[in-house]
């Protein structure tokens, strides 16, 4: 609905193209490449496309690519700023620019969200996958307690790497609310 959209997202919205990722008989997957070019050349237009930075920013980029860990806390987030001979202000514009850019998953005006910093967008997607790939919860029109959400994210029968500690999960909560992959209703039967 191009009419919904574009009254949601305004001048954000600047097209939209037919895609498939099945690939056809020879390979190829319906308007992927088109969507790819489109969205190189309206990245080189943006305006912090070609910006320098100063080095701190690299630096402090490139250590946050460089942990394991998949998720920071925000004080840890800054501590590694301030490392990198930043200051608070700085720090916390280049917090902001970060998540502009998609670098970081970073929410500071929500109160359950202010002080986590994800990292690795895998890590999350693959948290989220397991929900809206769960046959129980599609089963259930999608309508699934907190309890079940648990099991999918704190299963021990998966590998470590796909486990998720139970203090993560009403953030996983409120950020699938973020992204309008779920909502709250009052009674699941």
């Amino acid at each position: 609905d191009m009419y919904a959209l574009k009254a949601r997202f305004g001048d954000n919205l600047i097209g939209h193209f037919a895609v498939d990722n099945k690939p056809d008989e020879q390979s190829n997957r319906l308007g992927i490449e088109d969507l790819k070019q489109e969205i190189a050349r309206v990245a080189a237009t943006l305006p912090e496309m070609g910006q320098r930075v100063p080095k701190r920013w690299q630096d402090t980029r490139d250590a946050f690519e460089a942990t394991d860990e998949p998720y920071i806390k925000l004080d840890e987030a800054l501590n590694i700023c301030l490392q990198n001979g930043m200051s608070q202000g700085e720090a916390e514009a280049f917090m902001d620019v970060s998540r502009r850019l998609g670098h970081i998953t970073y929410y500071p005006h929500d109160n359950v969200l202010k002080d986590i910093i994800i990292l690795k967008p895998d890590w999350l997607a693959q948290a989220i996958s397991l929900v809206l790939d769960d046959a129980e919860t599609r089963q259930r029109g999608g309508l699934v307690p907190m309890s079940r959400l648990s099991t999918l994210w704190n299963n021990p029968n998966r590998t470590t790497e796909l486990g998720y500690p139970e203090h993560l999960h009403p953030i996983f909560v409120r950020l699938m609310e973020r992204f309008d992959l779920s909502y709250k209703v009052t009674d699941i039967p």
